[in-house]
């Protein structure tokens, strides 16, 4: 069963399950009647946090576990992170946290950890040696739904909302574009969460000029907001202006008698249609809706004699808008021999709400006034009595305060000496204010803080007479002038450019003038400090690992350099260790960490990386044949070691050093990472075996006899990687005869001849038949039983060998010469 498969995933599940529930008695070491017997390792849980930083919890379920163990980290199938761990009599939990940042750029991620024991292969239980999740990005999206018009503001009103799995916290823009011409962004500040809505208010007004507008709204277009979903920003929409809806003949009455009366109007649409009427403000009755072409009349019935009735029409039109008349009056006829108070509005009922308030007013009886008491909406606020006069004009209120945003119902009642009482006039009130100079309205707020480079500055300009013009000012000098398109506008949002490398560093005076179309001006002055000098951000360089690539005996070692700092690093350095491989390296950058060259430092300089960016860089190396008992199998590549320059003195396989671009700031930093495996799936010692068993061309050296030498540490380090070059063309290895002047040992011939034998036993067996040892260095070589300048050369027959010393026996010690042997002295 296919731990990738669905049932293997779900049995993995079940496993798991069953491990948690017992890991305390798996721990303990006890398993009925006596201990775990052999190793055991587990991987629990896999998880991430908010700096994509990976940790997985492993446990020791077995037996005490002694030595060190791999953990393997996989993402979306490709090698990640390999990771070693030295644990001494363990049993338990242990969390392990990889230090390479996970690179999420999709809606998931499937992520996988094992642990690899090289000494238990397989431990206990291998099925429980892995573990697979597939992890849901947790992040925001957002997504313009509509634009749609303030039906109060007339501004335009931006509906975002969050179609991702987190809430976006952070502020955004909002861009318009209006007929292709792209509007000041507008910044929204509250949160949204994940399905949540947000109306932005934008800046652009539409006046219905020009009648028709193709709008297009992109939320997030400067990528303040890390998304899900980065394409689905936008939302285009055309608007057309609608005809205007109103009145044009104002409801009036054409008809009344004494308990009917007849309302007629006229409207610029067709629309449906009801009265509303009674005896009060608050009229209470209301006819039935119905429908017209543009002309409309309303009977209404079943009213009271002698009686006073306010009423107003509603209309409707197919877009859904609404309008109102005022509140009329109307009366109905007296029964025949009776007579009440009479009385109207002798004037407009229009008030300049600065002076005195006095109404326009005519009132009546025959048998003499009483009282005369004035209402507005509904509270009286004055009584007059005429003392038994017929007549009374006028009534003056005096100054009232008036609160422009309501409205003002005014009703008049009259009673009679004989004590007969009605209601003689009423209708709204309409006030205004004297006419003034008004001058223009400036906001300009800057954000807070240092700025420097070129900043963006944005004012909002208002003046019901039209703005002309926006002028940007520096410590009192114009800087520039901005003119709206529009030259009657009663708003201009003026956006400028200010290079602030212009002014020296430091505090600066920063105003906004706006000048109206009558020449009035109103400045808005901020304090802005300008620092230009400084820092560039800081780069943060991290290694990632990938598989590596084995072509014959080659190794290429890719390796991806990601820069997930704020600034570009430069001179960037990446330094590897190699335990029995030596690299290919054309460019002598590489160098030997040990004299005896089992273990070489392969170093790779990269320019430049801008933030965010990774470059992809790679390395070549061969494997070596070592001339060690105890280490002539082990092949690393990310040797674990502890490093002499490092601070912290930690085991670590790779070092990377680089600088800030202003070169003030070096950064450098040492870190265990071992490489995995190979991209046919094969760990690192099984990959050094393929390659060596694919070769049947050996460059042989003592790289410490060779220092001895050349004299030179250098000098033999570029010899050595020369030598290795070739042997890559060739698809070679490298075979190392290790020696130190003090430990020795003694390099004889047949000493040397020994370890070609057992090497010869690992390579491709043409290399005892028709293989290429090239010795590198030395001041003798091996010398063939006949010494003759001949070899026997494939099915050719005898024949010399141009450029080669001699001829040279087999390994089986036989007299016939099947080696050809090139020396490359000093």
């Amino acid at each position: 069963m296919g731990l990738y498969s669905k049932e293997g995933i779900c049995s993995l599940v079940l496993v798991l399950v069953f491990l948690v529930g017992s890991v305390q008695g798996l721990i303990d070491g006890r398993t009925g009647d006596g201990r775990a017997e052999m190793v055991d390792l587990t991987v629990l849980d896999i998880r991430y946090d908010e700096n994509m930083t990976v940790t997985c919890t492993l446990a020791s379920i077995g037996m005490s576990y002694t030595g060190h163990f791999y953990v393997n980290l996989t993402v979306d199938g490709q090698s990640f992170a390999s990771d070693q761990v030295m644990m001494n009599d363990w049993t338990g939990y242990y969390n392990h946290t990889f230090q390479q940042k996970l690179l999420w750029d999709g809606p998931e991620l499937s992520v996988e950890v094992n642990v690899y024991d090289p000494q238990w292969v397989p431990d206990g239980n291998s099925s429980n040696d892995a573990r697979t999740e597939k992890w849901e990005r947790r992040l925001p999206d957002l997504v313009v739904r509509s634009l749609y018009r303030d039906p109060e503001t007339s501004g335009t009103v931006a509906v975002i909302r969050n179609t991702g799995t987190a809430s976006v916290n952070d502020p955004f823009y909002v861009y318009l574009w209006v007929n292709s011409s792209v509007q000041p962004p507008d910044m929204a500040y509250d949160p949204i969460p994940p399905g949540g809505t947000l109306h932005v208010p934008l800046f652009w007004t539409w006046d219905r000029v020009p009648s028709t507008v193709n709008l297009r709204a992109v939320v997030d277009f400067d990528d303040m907001v890390d998304e899900l979903n980065e394409t689905n920003n936008g939302y285009s929409i055309t608007w057309s202006a609608r005809p205007p809806f109103r009145f044009t003949m104002a409801p009036r009455i054409i008809g009344s008698s004494r308990t009917n009366a007849t309302v007629e109007w006229k409207t610029s649409l067709p629309a449906t249609y009801h009265v509303e009427y009674g005896i009060t403000s608050k009229l209470g009755s209301r006819t039935l809706t119905r429908a017209s072409s543009g002309s409309g009349t309303m009977e209404l019935s079943g009213l009271s004699p002698s009686r006073q009735y306010l009423f107003k029409v509603v209309c409707e039109d197919e877009y859904g808008r609404r309008i109102e008349s005022g509140r009329k009056a109307f009366r109905t006829k007296d029964p025949s021999g009776t007579s009440d108070p009479t009385g109207k509005f002798s004037g407009e009922l229009v008030f300049n709400a600065s002076r005195r308030i006095v109404v326009p007013f005519d009132a009546s009886d025959e048998s003499g006034l009483k009282k005369v008491d004035v209402y507005i909406n509904g509270k009286m606020v004055k009584s007059l009595a005429p003392m038994g006069k017929k007549t009374l004009r006028n009534v003056d209120l005096g100054y009232m305060k008036i609160d422009p945003d309501m409205k003002y119902f005014l009703e008049i009642r009259a009673v009679s000496v004989t004590g007969r009482e009605r209601t003689i006039a009423s209708g709204d009130m309409t006030f205004f204010q004297p006419a003034r100079e008004r001058w223009p309205k400036v906001d300009f707020d800057p954000t807070p803080g240092e700025r420097s480079g070129v900043v963006g500055l944005y004012a909002r300009c208002t003046d019901p007479v039209g703005i002309h013009n926006a002028t940007l000012y520096v410590d009192g000098s114009p800087v520039q002038v901005k003119t709206p398109i529009v030259s009657d506008r009663t708003f201009f949002g003026a956006y400028f450019n200010w290079d602030t490398a212009t002014v020296p560093d430091g505090e600066h005076l920063v105003a906004v003038m706006a000048t109206n179309d009558d020449g009035n001006t109103t400045s808005t002055v901020r304090r802005i400090l300008v620092r230009n000098d400084i820092p560039p951000g800081d780069p943060d360089i991290g290694v990632l690992r990938r598989n590596i690539i084995r072509t014959g005996s080659v190794c290429t070692v890719p390796l991806g350099i990601r820069n997930w700092g704020t600034g570009p690093a430069v001179d960037v350095y990446v330094e590897d260790l190699l335990y029995g491989f030596i690299p290919v390296d054309p460019d002598k950058l590489s160098f030997r960490y040990s004299t005896d060259g089992r273990i070489w430092t392969a170093r790779i300089h990269i320019p430049r990386v801008e933030p965010g960016e990774t470059v992809e860089v790679r390395y070549k190396c061969i494997p070596q044949q070592l001339s060690a008992e105890e280490d002539d199998d082990i092949h690393m590549i990310g040797y674990t070691l502890r490093h002499p320059d490092d601070p912290d003195h930690e085991p670590s396989t790779t070092r990377c050093h680089y600088w800030r671009e202003d070169r003030v700031v070096d950064y450098e930093w040492f870190r265990d990472m071992p490489a995995l495996q190979f991209s046919d799936g094969s760990f690192i010692e099984t990959g050094a075996e393929l390659a060596i068993a694919y070769s049947n061309y050996m460059m042989l050296s003592s790289p410490a006899r060779l220092e001895e030498s050349i004299g030179s540490e250098a000098h033999t380090d570029d010899v050595l990687l020369d030598s290795a070059e070739l042997a890559a063309e060739k698809l070679g290895i490298f075979g190392n005869i290790l020696w130190s002047r003090w430990t020795g040992p003694t390099v004889t011939p047949e000493y040397v001849l020994s370890w070609l034998e057992d090497w010869s036993l690992e390579m491709n067996p043409m290399f005892r038949t028709a293989g290429y040892l090239a010795i590198l260095g030395e001041n003798d070589v091996i010398p063939a039983w006949n010494y003759e300048n001949v070899v026997e050369f494939r099915d050719v027959g005898w024949a010399s060998v141009p450029l080669s010393d001699f001829g040279y026996s087999n390994l089986d010690g036989g007299d016939t010469p099947q080696l050809v042997v090139g020396r490359f002295i000093g």
